[in-house]
């Protein structure tokens, strides 16, 4: 007996192909599949020499692991027996989110995909010209996971649109998501501050004027107090208190402030001050 099918290997489909042959006429060939809930020997054939060799056949086999022994008896009951060990995985994985999105300012700091995949082998993020990638083998793989690619290397990009996207495999099938366009800004705003004056004094209302590079969000935090936390004073936009004057009011007091500004794709800066109130 020789089973040409199936193969010890992984199948992208449930209907596997049986393909069998002897070299005489035989009372049957049956199969079993050890991985069944209840195994039990099923016939192919009853008085055959081939099954699937001349007409194509096919068995809806179990997802993932099936051992499955193959046995050809002959009219005296004698056995031969052939066994195959294949895995199936006939469910693609599926993607549902990545970030950034089209058109986004990106720096490189993180690559974000969402996905489906029980069997899943690896993610591979492609950008730049398609030629650049990094893989990653250490996902999770389950239902609704995430994977983070971060502090990917774009400077050779600088100030120009790139696409990427990425390729999710398992032991069978890759699939790959979208092309998306985004811009790359890997250089940090500067920022100018006119005022407050570091170590000089104010009285309640203290005058903020600064100016940047470019169109950011500034904010300051003020350590001064018992919670601090950060405190917005201007989106995208390039100064605040340059052209009108601007104020903060602070309790009496030494206050330790950092004022931060941020540009679309996440570049940083910020600038720490201190100065007293009376």
């Amino acid at each position: 007996m020789q089973v040409n099918s199936p193969e010890e290997k992984n199948y992208g489909s449930k209907r596997v192909l049986f393909n069998i042959t002897l070299t005489e006429n035989v009372e049957k060939i049956g199969y079993i599949n050890w991985n069944d809930k209840v195994p039990k020997w099923k016939n192919l054939c009853k008085g055959c020499d081939e099954y699937g060799s001349i007409r194509k056949k096919t068995k809806n086999l179990n997802e993932g692991q099936n051992n499955i022994t193959i046995k050809a008896t002959d009219y005296f009951g004698q056995v031969k027996e052939e066994n195959a060990s294949l895995f199936i995985d006939s469910k693609e994985p599926k993607i549902s989110k990545i970030e950034p999105t089209r058109n986004s300012v990106v720096n490189g700091s993180e690559f974000y995909i969402k996905y489906t995949e029980d069997d899943l082998q690896d993610i591979t993020l492609f950008y730049g010209t398609g030629t650049e990638s990094i893989t990653k083998d250490d996902c999770l793989a389950g239902r609704n996971q995430e994977c983070i690619f971060r502090n990917i290397d774009l400077t050779g990009y600088e100030n120009q649109w790139i696409e990427y996207y990425f390729e999710v495999s398992d032991s069978v099938n890759t699939v790959q998501s979208r092309k998306t366009r985004v811009f790359v800004d890997t250089i940090s705003p500067i920022l100018t501050v006119n005022s407050p004056v570091n170590e000089a004094g104010y009285g309640r209302n203290v005058p903020f004027n600064m100016t940047v590079t470019e169109d950011v969000t500034l904010e300051y935090i003020d350590n001064f107090e018992v919670i601090p936390r950060w405190r917005r004073l201007t989106s995208n936009n390039d100064e605040y208190g340059s052209i009108k004057t601007k104020t903060k009011s602070f309790k009496k007091g030494i206050h330790n402030i950092q004022i931060r500004a941020t540009d679309k794709a996440g570049n940083s800066v910020s600038y720490p001050i201190s100065f007293d109130v009376t």
